[in-house]
C-alpha cells in the first residue's frame, strides 16, 4: 500500500492522504455549520427588521375617533367599564396592524 492509499483508519492516522482526507472532511463540516447558522441570522434579521416595518400607530384623529366611540357607547351601559378605552384603542391599533 503507498503513502497515496486512503483507508478506513480514524483520525490517528499519519499518513498524509488521511491526514488531507480528513482535514478536508472537518473543513466541509465547518463550512457547513457557518452557512447554516449565517442563513438563521438572516432569518432572524429580516424576520425583526419586517416586524420593525410593519407597525402603524393610530393617528390624532383616529384616537378621538375611537373616544368618541367609547363615549357613545357609554350612554348604552349601565355602568362604566374601567379598562374600556383602552381596550377600544388596543382594538383599533390591532386591527392597523394584522
Amino acid at each position: 500500500m503507498s503513502d497515496y492509499d486512503i483507508h478506513s483508519c480514524g483520525y490517528y492516522c499519519d499518513r498524509h492522504a488521511c491526514i488531507l482526507r480528513q482535514r478536508d472532511e472537518l473543513r466541509d463540516k465547518l463550512f457547513e455549520e457557518i452557512r447554516t447558522s449565517e442563513r438563521s441570522i438572516q432569518t432572524s434579521d429580516k424576520k425583526e427588521t419586517e416586524s420593525a416595518r410593519s407597525w402603524i400607530g393610530l393617528t390624532d384623529e383616529e384616537i378621538a375617533d375611537v373616544f368618541g366611540d367609547y363615549m357613545d357607547s357609554l350612554d348604552d351601559r349601565e355602568e362604566e367599564d374601567e379598562w374600556g378605552y383602552e381596550r377600544a384603542l388596543e382594538a383599533k391599533l390591532k386591527e392597523k396592524n394584522t
